[in-house]
C-alpha cells in the first residue's frame, strides 16, 4: 500500500505527516514551546531536507515541519488581567475597535488596555467588552479612549459595566479599524437587517449580527465556512477580480485583494490564502510550475516562519486539512465537473472527520452534499455586498441577496429538519475515525491496487464500529448551571441543561457532547428535571431538536426506581416544596446506588425542601453529594451533611459565584 502511495503522489505521505504530528502536538490546549532563536534554523534544516530527492528526507522533512509549526504556534498560558474576579470599579485608557447603539444603550469592543499612566496591564491583542451606560460620540474605530465601570468577569470573559467613555484622541486617518467601521455602517444604512448581517460577516468576519437561528442550522449541517471569512472567500475574490478586471485594470488585483484582507481584519484563514496566492503568483511570474500540493506545503512552511504563537489550532488544521484532502482527492483535472465537485466534497469531509471528532464527538455528513451547491451562492452574495459599498448600489445588492435567499431556501427546505445534523458519535474513537478517513481517501484516489482495495474494503468495517462504553457519572462544566449525566452500561439519563454562563450551542456543542465521548457513554434518551429555572433547562430546546428525550416525573414526596441504567441501581425523588410552592424547593433529585458506594444529586432545593430529604434518605456515609443551589445557600444543609457524612462534594458554578457562602460552612463542618 505504502509503495502504491509513493508511486502515485511522493508528496502525499509528506502531507499526511505534516498533518498527523501537527494533530498529535496542536490538540491539547497547551504543550511545550520552541525558543524562537531556534525557529529560524529549524526551517532551514527542514528545507534542506525537503529538497532531497529520495522519500525518507521528505518524510523527514514532513516531521520536522510539522513539528516546528505545533511548537512555534502552541500559545502560553493565559492568564487573567489584574489577576482578580471580584467585581470593582476601574478606571483604564484602551483603543476603541467599534461601538454600536442599542435599544438600551450602547456597547463597545477595545484592546490595547491601559492604566492612567499608560501601563499596560494586559497583551495589546487582549480584547474587552464594555456595556455603556453614557458615551461621547461622535466616535470612531482607532480613537483612544478613557474608559471608567465597574470590572466584572462572568466566569470566561472579562467585561466593564455600567461605564462612560470619552474620547481622549483622534485615531489616525484612514487607520483599517475605522474603514471597517465605515464598511458596518454603510451596510446596515442601505441593507435589510438580515442581509446587512451576512454582508457584515463576508467582508469582515464579524458574524455578531446573524440571525441565531439561521446561523445554528448552518453550523448543524457542517456549512459554517460558508459564513465565516476564509480561505475560499479570498479564492471567490480572486476569481470574481480576475473575470471582472480587464486589460490595464488588471494591475488593480493586487491592491484590491489586499485591501480585502486589511478589511477582514487579516484573519488567520485569509492570510493564509493570500500567502498560497502570493506564492502562486510569483511561481508563475518566475515561469516555474508550482504543483498544488507543493504549494500547500510551501505555504504552510510560510505559516511557521510568519506567524506567532495563537489558540487557533482546530481552525488551523482543518485550514490545512480539508484542504489537503480536497486536493488530492478531487480527482484529475481534465476530469468532468460532475465528478470532480463531489469527489472533492467528499475529500474535504474526511480531512475534517477526525479533527471535528476528537474536539466535538460529532460529524457533520451533510456539508458533503450541500457545501458545493450552497457554495454557489458565496460569488453572488460577496459581489452584493460590494455593490452595497457602492453609490448607487444598494438596489441590485439587495436583489442579489433576495435572490441568494430564495435559492438557499428552497434548498433548505426540502431537507427540513434533517437528521444527524450533526451526527452525534461519541462512541466511536476518533484515531479510528482518522485512519479509515485516510483509507478513504485512498480508495477515493483510485491509486491502489485491487487486493489493496479489498484489504481496505475489510478493514473499514472493524474502524467504524463503536466502542464499548462504561458506566459513570459526567457532571458537564455548565457554570452556573447544571448538567449531569448518568451512564449506564446501554443507556443514560440527563439531569437538567441548562447554564447562566453560555449560550445553548456552546453548553451542548462545547461540553455536552464532547464530554460523552471521553466516556464514552451512551447518548441521553431519558431527562430527569430538578426543576424548570432558566439556568437549568434554557439548552433544552436546542438540545431536543438533536436528541429525542423522554423526561420522567415523580409526584412530590415519592420516590420511583429508574431501570435500564444498571449497573446503577436509580431513584429519583420527588421533592415538596413549602406551603407556598417555590419551583427551588420541587421537582426532583436523584440517588444512585452501586454496590456499596451511594450518590446523591440534588437541584436547587435549599431550606425546608432539604429537611424533608432526610426522610426519602437513609444515613451515611455516601460516596459523592452534588452540593444544591450552585453552593450559593446553606440553608438546611448542614442539616443534610450531617445526616449524610459525603466523602466527596461536587458543586456546579461559575466564576462569577466565587466566593461561595457554602465553602466555610464545609470547612466547619470538616
Amino acid at each position: 500500500m505504502a509503495s502504491a502511495l509513493f508511486r502515485g503522489s511522493p508528496l502525499l505521505i509528506v502531507a499526511v505527516v505534516h498533518l498527523g504530528v501537527a494533530m498529535v502536538l496542536l490538540g491539547g490546549a497547551e504543550g511545550p514551546r520552541l525558543p524562537a532563536a531556534l525557529g529560524p534554523w529549524l526551517l532551514a534544516a527542514n528545507a534542506l531536507l525537503f529538497l532531497h530527492r529520495g522519500p525518507v528526507g521528505r518524510l523527514a522533512a514532513a516531521t520536522l515541519l510539522g513539528v516546528l509549526l505545533a511548537l512555534l504556534r502552541q500559545a502560553p498560558p493565559k492568564e487573567l488581567p489584574l489577576g482578580a474576579v471580584a467585581s470593582r470599579p476601574v478606571a483604564l485608557e484602551a483603543r476603541l475597535l467599534r461601538w454600536q447603539e442599542t435599544e438600551d444603550g450602547a456597547w463597545a469592543m477595545v484592546d490595547h488596555l491601559a492604566d492612567a499612566t499608560g501601563t499596560a496591564f494586559a497583551p495589546r491583542s487582549h480584547k474587552l467588552l464594555v456595556e455603556l451606560a453614557r458615551a461621547s460620540p461622535p466616535l470612531r474605530a482607532g480613537d483612544r479612549v478613557s474608559l471608567r465601570g465597574r470590572w466584572q468577569h462572568d466566569g470566561r470573559h472579562w467585561r466593564l459595566e455600567d461605564a462612560w467613555m470619552v474620547r481622549l484622541s483622534r485615531g489616525p486617518p484612514g487607520h483599517p479599524l475605522a474603514m471597517r467601521q465605515a464598511v458596518r455602517d454603510r451596510l446596515q444604512e442601505v441593507l435589510p437587517p438580515d442581509d446587512a448581517g451576512l454582508a457584515t460577516a463576508l467582508l469582515l468576519g464579524d458574524r455578531g449580527r446573524l440571525d441565531a437561528a439561521w446561523a445554528d442550522r448552518y453550523r448543524r449541517l457542517g456549512l459554517v465556512h460558508l459564513l465565516a471569512v476564509s480561505g475560499l472567500h479570498l479564492w471567490c475574490w480572486d476569481l470574481l477580480l480576475t473575470r471582472l478586471l480587464r486589460g490595464r485594470a488588471r494591475a488593480l488585483r493586487w491592491p484590491l485583494l489586499l485591501g480585502i484582507v486589511l478589511l477582514a481584519g487579516a484573519a488567520a484563514p485569509i492570510l493564509r490564502a493570500a500567502t498560497a496566492l502570493a506564492l502562486r503568483d510569483l511561481a508563475a511570474a518566475g515561469g516555474w510550475r508550482l504543483p498544488a500540493l507543493r504549494l500547500w506545503t510551501l505555504a504552510w512552511a510560510a505559516e511557521c516562519l510568519l506567524s506567532g504563537p495563537g489558540r487557533d489550532h482546530l481552525g488551523l488544521l482543518l485550514s490545512y486539512g480539508a484542504t489537503f484532502f480536497l486536493l488530492v482527492g478531487a480527482g484529475p483535472p481534465r476530469a468532468p465537473a460532475w465528478k470532480r465537485v463531489p469527489r472533492a466534497s467528499i475529500a474535504a469531509f474526511l480531512g475534517g472527520v477526525p479533527l471535528l471528532h476528537a474536539r466535538f464527538g460529532t460529524v457533520e455528513p451533510w456539508s458533503i452534499p450541500l457545501s458545493p451547491l450552497l457554495a454557489l451562492l458565496l460569488p453572488p452574495r460577496l459581489l452584493g455586498a460590494a455593490l452595497a459599498l457602492l453609490p448607487g448600489g444598494a438596489t441590485p445588492a439587495r436583489l442579489l441577496f433576495a435572490a441568494c435567499r430564495e435559492l438557499e431556501e428552497m434548498v433548505l427546505g426540502i431537507l427540513g429538519p434533517v437528521p444527524a445534523a450533526p451526527w452525534v458519535l461519541p462512541r466511536h474513537s476518533s484515531l479510528a475515525l482518522a485512519v479509515a478517513c485516510v483509507l478513504g481517501l485512498l480508495l477515493l484516489s483510485g491509486r491502489m491496487r485491487p487486493r489493496a482495495r479489498v484489504g481496505v474494503a475489510l478493514l473499514l468495517p472493524f474502524l467504524l464500529l463503536p466502542q464499548p462504553t462504561r458506566p459513570g457519572i459526567l457532571l458537564v462544566d455548565a457554570g452556573h448551571g447544571l448538567a449531569v449525566v448518568v451512564a449506564g452500561r446501554e443507556r443514560s439519563l440527563l439531569f437538567d441543561c441548562g447554564s447562566r454562563s453560555m449560550s445553548a450551542e456552546e453548553l451542548i456543542d462545547r461540553r455536552l457532547l464532547p464530554g460523552l465521548r471521553h466516556g464514552p457513554f451512551p447518548i441521553p434518551d431519558r431527562l430527569l428535571l430538578s426543576h424548570a429555572d432558566d439556568d437549568h433547562v434554557n439548552a433544552l430546546p436546542l438540545l431536543r431538536k438533536r436528541l429525542p428525550l423522554t423526561e420522567t416525573t415523580v409526584p412530590a414526596g415519592g420516590w420511583r426506581p429508574l431501570p435500564d441504567l444498571a449497573p446503577w441501581r436509580v431513584r429519583a425523588l420527588g421533592m415538596r416544596g413549602e406551603r407556598h410552592e417555590v419551583r427551588n424547593d420541587g421537582g426532583h433529585a436523584l440517588e444512585l446506588m452501586h454496590g456499596s458506594r451511594r450518590v446523591l444529586l440534588l437541584g436547587d432545593q435549599e431550606g425546608w425542601s432539604l429537611r424533608r430529604l432526610l426522610e426519602l434518605t437513609a444515613p451515611g456515609p455516601i460516596d459523592l453529594l452534588l452540593l444544591p443551589h450552585h453552593g450559593l445557600s446553606t440553608a438546611g444543609l448542614a442539616e443534610l451533611l450531617l445526616h449524610l457524612q459525603p466523602r466527596e462534594t461536587w458543586v456546579s458554578c461559575g466564576a462569577e459565584d466565587l466566593p461561595l457562602p457554602v465553602g466555610a460552612l464545609m470547612e466547619q463542618l470538616r
